[in-house]
């Protein structure tokens, strides 16, 4: 269950402020190959939740960053809740979860790359 007062969540409006300023950090998006398609955030590389998520980690180059920034996001809020917790198992040091997905980003009108 997520922690609303918890430092593991970034706001739709501070991620955005991030990606303007083209700050450097990992931005994943951890929805289907579909969904990603049909609009994702600039900058965001894809990394579905599948049976081949850790060797897919491996693939993106993910392991090397251990100790930098790391934002995930997804539709609601709810898989990237789940690779927040295995990235932060798996040793990662730096890891956010954008609050409330993709739906608060697309509320607050906020652009998407297609």
């Amino acid at each position: 269950m997520k922690k609303e007062d918890s430092n593991e969540f970034i706001s739709v409006g501070d991620l955005y402020k991030k990606v303007k300023k083209k700050e450097d950090f990992t931005l994943l998006d951890v929805r289907t190959p579909t969904e990603y398609k049909t609009g994702h955030i600039e900058g965001s590389i894809l990394l579905n939740l599948s049976e081949d998520f850790l060797k897919d980690i491996e693939t993106i180059g993910l392991t090397k960053k251990k100790n930098l920034p790391i934002i995930v996001y997804c539709r609601s809020g709810s898989r990237s809740q789940v690779i927040f917790n295995i990235l932060t198992t798996l040793g990662f040091k730096d890891v956010k979860d954008m609050k409330d997905g993709l739906l608060e980003w697309k509320k607050n009108k906020l652009p998407l790359i297609k």
